[in-house]
């Protein structure tokens, strides 16, 4: 199994982080609209 899952994309930690970095900026932008900044 372990040489069938190597490498960055099977990594579940960095993927969440990348989701959640990337899902960052539209909560930022949401932020910003609602209190009118």
């Amino acid at each position: 199994m372990r040489r069938e899952l190597t490498g960055i994309t099977t990594c579940t930690h960095l993927n969440d982080l990348l989701r959640s970095i990337a899902d960052a900026q539209v909560l930022i932008d949401a932020l910003r609209s609602d209190s009118g900044n």
